[in-house]
């Protein structure tokens, strides 16, 4: 029922409308700010750095 509520057309509008606002733009802004600065995710995205570089590594000294 909720998610019947939520893809309904007026809803997406709705929705829309309301991520183009400032206040929604600056909410988001605060969000990814404090996100990247988190040292959780530092340490999440160097993790995944690490094992990307590996991934490409191993894959390179394939003949």
């Amino acid at each position: 029922m909720m998610m019947d509520i939520l893809k309904a057309p007026n809803m997406e509008k709705q929705y829309l409308d309301l991520m183009k606002t400032q206040p929604y733009r600056k909410q988001m802004e605060r969000v990814v700010q404090d996100t990247l600065t988190s040292p959780l995710f530092a340490s999440q995205l160097s993790d995944a750095i690490d094992k990307a570089v590996k991934k490409q590594m191993k894959q390179e000294s394939k003949p």
